[in-house]
């Protein structure tokens, strides 16, 4: 009786303990996401927010004597992201790598396109709407009012030391957590 009971809870808790070590695996690949997309350099910081399979990029500059604010913004579903890619297929990278100027800082640009007529939502505050026919209003309150855009292509950019690096550490995390734990689109 007590070897059934056993067996009973265990087979009736091994689900959820699965689910329970899934969930703090995809965390903890989240995490090391939002480190390797997370730069600061002089005058701008980058980072990114995953929230299930959708992903915002934020950017902050700094704006008048108010210090940081929001530059601008990329939300989208990483599902429906591919890597604008070189001859090879490889994800696209643009590095200008300043070391062979005596610089101790690299420039990185991570270029991502929108797979098929999904878009990304671009948000900016109003001195960088450029056509007000392709803005609309966004709700974010802030320093100055924010406008919406659709985007099929937007970058990350990062500069400083190590970026390099990063790149490639946020872009193979990126791989791997849409590919476990978002559902494949086709």
């Amino acid at each position: 009786m007590r070897l059934k009971l056993l067996m009973a809870l265990v087979l009736g808790l091994w689900p959820h303990l699965g689910m329970a070590q899934s969930a703090q695996t995809a965390e903890t690949l989240r995490t090391a996401i939002v480190a390797a997309a997370t730069n600061e350099f002089e005058a701008a910081n980058h980072t990114v927010e995953i929230n299930g399979c959708e992903m915002t990029t934020y950017v902050w500059k700094p704006y008048e004597d108010q210090g940081m604010k929001l530059w601008s913004s990329f939300s989208f579903d990483m599902r429906m992201t591919r890597w604008t890619s070189g001859a090879d297929n490889s994800v696209t990278i643009a590095i200008d790598d300043r070391k062979n100027t005596g610089a101790e800082r690299s420039l990185v640009l991570i270029m991502f396109k929108m797979r098929g007529q999904a878009l990304a939502r671009h948000e900016v505050p109003e001195f960088r709407v450029i056509d007000n026919k392709l803005h609309r209003p966004s709700p974010r309150q802030g320093y100055v009012p924010f406008f919406f855009r659709d985007a099929a292509t937007f970058f990350v950019l990062h500069e400083g030391k190590g970026v390099v690096d990063k790149a490639l550490r946020f872009t193979a995390l990126y791989e791997q957590y849409v590919s476990e734990y978002c559902a494949t689109l086709s």
